[in-house]
């Protein structure tokens, strides 16, 4: 098998990582290392006699390699070889898999979904989307669902940068309907209204345009908050 220096620079931070991928071909190194340490420490505790360079000789010496551990270590080679390549082409698969959930939830102007709802219109598998939150945590995340279902989840993007691009957009989008809209309408009219509404992009809004807007609690003996235009 010939690497190119591309691909040797991904089999190395493959090994780096120590995934299962890497295993064989760590193996086909410690096998062969163990074996002459072994032989070295039998044969060094046989030889009590003999002069000072002789002495010498036999410790900077190797112990003859049987062929069965030069055959063994050979074929371990070989196996690491094609599962490094396997594994790397795994996880260009899923880094792939990552662009394409983090593009969709961008065009749908979302930072966050239900997991069977990214599955549907993603078409990848839910197993890969909870494998893309293990593997790649800073852009991903998955919450358990308030339902108390276990199967259910909610698929959140973390990459900050894309966030706040997605948060920036609905900010515009609801000060654009906050202006058709009486002074003061309720959060869950706006979560109604559109699912860009959310409370992350709310408060946000209030925060950034505090001369313009800010939230009270409707009516005051309940837990439920408007948003609200500041008269002039």
């Amino acid at each position: 098998m010939q690497f190119s220096l591309t691909e040797l620079t991904g089999v190395m931070q493959l090994i780096g990582t120590m995934s299962y991928y890497t295993l064989p071909l760590l193996l086909s190194f410690a096998i062969p290392a163990i074996y002459l340490a072994f032989k070295k420490l039998g044969t060094a505790s046989d030889s009590g006699s003999g002069n000072f360079l002789d002495r010498i000789m036999e410790v900077i010496s190797l112990p003859k390699i049987d062929s069965w551990v030069l055959i063994l270590s050979l074929g371990l080679f070989v196996l690491g070889c094609i599962t490094l390549k396997v594994g790397e082409r795994k996880k260009e698969t899923l880094r792939n898999h990552g662009w394409g959930v983090k593009n969709y939830l961008i065009n749908t102007n979302q930072y966050a979904s239900a997991i069977w709802y990214v599955e549907s219109n993603t078409k990848i598998k839910k197993c890969t989307l909870f494998q893309l939150a293990k593997e790649y945590p800073n852009e991903f995340s998955l919450i358990p669902d308030n339902s108390g279902d276990s199967g259910k989840y909610t698929f959140i993007l973390t990459d900050s940068i894309m966030v706040k691009k997605i948060i920036q957009k609905s900010e515009k989008l609801l000060d654009a309907f906050m202006s058709n809209e009486k002074d003061t309408v309720a959060f869950d009219v706006l979560f109604k209204k559109d699912n860009f509404f959310t409370y992350r992009v709310v408060y946000q809004l209030i925060a950034d345009s505090s001369h313009k807007y800010s939230f009270i609690q409707m009516p005051p003996d309940t837990l439920k908050y408007a948003i609200t235009k500041k008269t002039k």
